[in-house]
């Protein structure tokens, strides 16, 4: 004989209620370690501001006054060095002008070789050889040997010279090394004489200077 009763639903429910049992353990297992980890990030935390509170600052170094190895030699201060004031009348000095004059005594040497550069009327010779001077070639106005500048300074159009102020001996003006020296000279000279007549319209670009000796 058949028994065509529905199966019971007993065993159905069971599984239902462990379920849910292993889902409320899983639950309360997460809410502990979430407690646990939550304590403990807060206890690190807690050391960590601990340790910084008790850490001493870094004290700060008083001013060191000693002086830098590379300003001192021999254990005493570098003082620096200062030119030379037969190579100041001689050199140029290319950053913005000489402190020696354009104008005024003749510093000539007699015996000695000098460039003459160009001769102009005193106004436009007082341009050009504080050009010169400003570019690196210190030169000066000067009368021509024999004139009286007084006798000069009454003739507003009498003709002045622009003269280099490096002078060689008749020794120097012989040796090799000074012809080195007067070529460079004359080099710079055209190269600055090209400036000249270009940017500042100058009568002359310094093309026709010449070697003479001051007090033959």
């Amino acid at each position: 004989m058949t028994d065509d009763r529905p199966p019971s639903r007993a065993g159905l429910f069971v599984s239902y209620s462990g379920l849910a049992i292993a889902a409320g353990a899983a639950a309360l297992l997460l809410i502990l370690v979430a407690v646990v980890s939550y304590r403990s990030g807060a206890e690190d935390e807690k050391n960590q501001l601990l340790a910084e509170r008790t850490q001493t600052p870094p004290t700060k170094p008083a001013d060191d006054h000693t002086p830098d190895p590379a300003e001192t030699v021999g254990g005493t201060a570098r003082v620096p060095e200062q030119p030379n004031s037969r190579d100041a009348g001689n050199d140029a000095t290319s950053s913005g002008g000489s402190a020696l004059p354009v104008l005024g005594e003749d510093p000539r040497e007699r015996g000695h070789n000098y460039l003459v550069v160009a001769t102009l009327f005193r106004q436009d010779a007082t341009a050009a050889a504080q050009f010169l001077t400003d570019s690196g070639v210190p030169c000066v106005v000067v009368a021509p040997e024999g004139k009286s500048p007084d006798s000069l300074l009454q003739d507003r159009r009498s003709n002045w010279l622009v003269v280099a102020r490096q002078g060689f001996s008749t020794e120097e003006y012989k040796l090799p090394s000074s012809q080195t020296r007067r070529a460079d000279l004359e080099r710079r000279v055209k190269q600055i004489g090209r400036r000249w007549k270009q940017d500042k319209k100058g009568s002359t670009d310094f093309a026709d200077s010449f070697w003479d000796k001051f007090g033959k």
